[in-house]
């Protein structure tokens, strides 16, 4: 009897280290697909914005479903741009994705500068 529960403890121990470690390896591969599209979302606006050679930046928000392990994972994108201070021609540009695990609402972002001699359009 004694054996049976002390086996008992080390296999709900075993598969609660296996799930949690699963959950992990989500959030990791989550994060993973999400700061890749976040690269790559900013090297893309920085391309069409130095090949237009003009400032038509805008603020935008837009959701890309993507499936991550057989789980479909919704990506929600933003991204803003701003004046720097009194700075003509430099502006930062601030995208984000966020994502939902479980219960629990994930975020990433990152920032980056623009230089540019035409003034802002569409902002």
């Amino acid at each position: 009897m004694t054996t049976v529960v002390v086996l008992s403890f080390g296999l709900v121990g075993i598969y609660r280290a296996f799930f949690t470690s699963l959950d992990y390896l989500n959030h990791a591969s989550y994060r993973l697909h999400a700061a890749n599209f976040l690269h790559n979302k900013i090297e893309l606006i920085q391309r069409n914005f130095q090949m237009s050679n003009t400032t038509n930046l805008k603020d935008g928000r837009d959701v890309y479903p993507v499936l991550i392990n057989n789980r479909k994972v919704d990506f929600d994108y933003e991204s803003s741009v701003e004046n720097v201070g009194s700075l003509d021609g430099i502006y930062k540009l601030n995208v984000s994705v966020s994502w939902r695990e479980g219960k629990r609402d994930i975020r990433i972002s990152r920032s980056v500068y623009i230089l540019n001699d035409t003034p802002l359009q569409g902002s």
